[in-house]
């Protein structure tokens, strides 16, 4: 799309502007965010190896964290992505077939009495399945938002930036993460490894799952699911985990990063964590008697460590 849309600029056609600037404002809101708190998750969930510096964890924490104010800040992108969510629905109301990856909004005028056709766990396992409920999700959210926006007498102003400001971010959320998964699964029947595409096929789920568990109030409140619903999303989950992680160290050292940009001790290509924590602790500077061992800690606290004392 943004290779057409520079070559579109050179012959002044500027349609796909707003498409794009609605997508990267969007995405760059949602998934900086989803980044910055699963590196949080990440660190907690290795244990005091990655609270040191020698983890490298710290450092990307470090430089990646400010993404999600720097190039626009997360709030101010999704708001600006709600707008062109806002003429989209009015589009379907107004009777407009919408084609593409925003084909799905066509179903805000057909929302009434829809359940979930398979609520089972087994069901939520299932990639399609999965989809078709984080859409009724996004289409619920839209409708019941921009409904409450038509009904206040409020300025646009106000309804955008105070009084419906986090609904209006919900909206936008929700639908990015929608689309993101739409476009995942329209890749993969053009990806030539199978394995690869089974293994992509077990992430995304995992992934949407977890936006389930995240709106599943919203499911409810919409009727699309049912008592037990929830519960069988969760056993799902545990499921998809069981799949994926015993492919996940590969999955991830697909990725070209080499231990001189990671920089890490628990995370390099060997795996030699104890052995290279010994190493850069033998040859750290600070071991080096140039004011930076305080006085006294040789002969009074070194032997205490050594077990002389």
């Amino acid at each position: 799309m943004y290779e057409q849309l520079i070559e579109d600029i050179k012959v002044e056609k500027f349609e796909l502007l707003d498409i794009l600037h609605h997508l990267s404002s969007g995405m760059k809101a949602t998934f900086s965010q989803i980044t910055n708190d699963g590196m949080f998750t990440i660190r907690q969930s290795l244990g005091g190896a990655a609270y040191s510096a020698w983890s490298g964890i710290p450092a990307i924490i470090e430089g990646f964290n400010p993404t999600v104010t720097f190039e626009g800040d997360n709030t101010v992108m999704l708001q600006q992505s709600a707008k062109y969510l806002m003429k989209l629905y009015k589009r379907a109301k107004n009777g407009e077939k919408l084609t593409g990856m925003f084909e799905y909004i066509n179903g805000v005028n057909d929302l009434s009495a829809k359940q979930c056709s398979d609520n089972s766990i087994e069901g939520f396992c299932d990639l399609d399945n999965i989809e078709k409920a984080l859409r009724n999700i996004s289409l619920y959210t839209i409708k019941t938002t921009i409904e409450l926006l038509n009904a206040s007498e409020e300025n646009k102003t106000k309804q955008m930036n105070m009084i419906f400001a986090l609904d209006v971010v919900k909206m936008a959320t929700i639908h990015i993460k929608y689309i993101n998964l739409k476009l995942t699964i329209d890749k993969f029947p053009t990806h030539p490894s199978v394995n690869l595409v089974k293994h992509g096929k077990n992430l995304a789920c995992l992934l949407a799952l977890t936006h389930l568990q995240e709106y599943s109030s919203i499911g409810y409140e919409s009727g699309y699911f049912v008592k037990g619903t929830l519960g069988h999303i969760n056993e799902a989950v545990k499921i998809m985990l069981a799949r994926i992680r015993p492919v996940f160290i590969p999955l991830v050292e697909m990725l070209p990063v080499t231990d001189n940009q990671l920089m890490s001790a628990i995370g390099n290509s060997y795996g030699d964590i104890y052995e290279t924590h010994l190493e850069w602790a033998k040859t750290s500077r600070l071991n080096k008697n140039e004011g930076a061992i305080p006085d006294g800690y040789m002969e009074n606290i070194m032997p205490i460590l050594q077990g002389k004392l």
